[in-house]
């Protein structure tokens, strides 16, 4: 039995972990194509916390599902002791106006605590389990475990028919191919399959923005990872990568926000 050719399409954490276990198996020859200069992968520009954020089981699907994934990530952390993958706190802050409260039911006074006692503007917090990814270390961590499972190759995928991948380069013929990549899957994936095309017409892009600055100078009161959840806004102190991310700038609108082209001209 001739052995099975497999395409993973895209270099984020999906591709990651798809190549990850792929690599585990006999019998494959895996390709992984990807054009990080041209499609930056979503994994590289994003804050990256993992957070339950107070769902639990028994309330509905997709909480269950929710909480599935977690338990996933969390065997996955533990079995494997990943570097990139560090533990902390997501602390949410709301008022009495706010719903929080149902979803928190074990929540705190914030005046009863000796560090969040200051933000005097939010009357209860509760504190969340969470685990910061720094996306570039646990690439590079990936990588060295299944790079010489693959072939890896830097092309533009321009479409997928029946058994043939085209690229800017080549042509691939393939057994099974994996498309893990942004919000442009949907132009290689339109008119595969009817309940495919039911779910991509039905998804949506999420955009956003978030500050960072190198954390030198500053005097912080934490000594972990952690997480301010204030309403929409998030202020992220990095401990082990010595960052300081605010996140939600921009769609939020909030006083501190950097226009979209100010951040493409920092980005080029």
């Amino acid at each position: 039995m001739g052995q099975k050719k497999i395409i993973v399409v895209g270099d984020g954490v999906g591709a990651w972990c798809l190549l990850f276990e792929l690599a585990k198996l006999d019998n494959l020859e895996i390709i992984q194509i990807a054009s990080n200069s041209f499609f930056g992968p979503c994994s590289f520009s994003t804050t990256s916390i993992n957070c339950l954020r107070g769902t639990n089981r028994g309330l509905s699907p997709l909480g269950d599902l929710l909480c599935d994934s977690y338990q996933t990530f969390e065997d996955f952390y533990k079995n494997n002791s990943p570097n990139g993958i560090y533990p902390g706190n997501e602390v949410q802050f709301w008022d009495e106006n706010s719903s929080h409260s149902k979803r928190y039911p074990n929540f705190t006074k914030t005046k009863d605590h000796k560090v969040y006692s200051d933000m005097a503007k939010f009357e209860f917090f509760h504190e969340n389990q969470a685990y910061f990814i720094n996306p570039k270390k646990l690439g590079e961590w990936f990588h060295r475990q299944f790079d010489n499972s693959i072939k890896q190759t830097s092309e533009n995928v321009l479409s997928i028919e029946s058994g043939i991948l085209i690229t800017d380069k080549n042509e691939y013929n393939y057994d099974k191919v994996f498309v893990c990549t942004n919000s442009k899957s949907q132009a290689l994936l339109a008119g595969k399959n009817p309940k495919f095309d039911y779910y991509i017409e039905h998804s949506k892009s999420v955009s956003g923005s978030y500050l960072e600055c190198k954390l030198e100078d500053y005097i912080l009161p934490f000594e972990s990872n952690i997480n301010l959840a204030l309403e929409k806004h998030h202020f992220i102190y990095r401990y082990d990568d010595k960052l300081i991310q605010i996140g939600s700038t921009t769609d939020n609108k909030c006083l501190i926000a950097v226009s979209y082209t100010h951040l493409r001209a920092h980005e080029t």
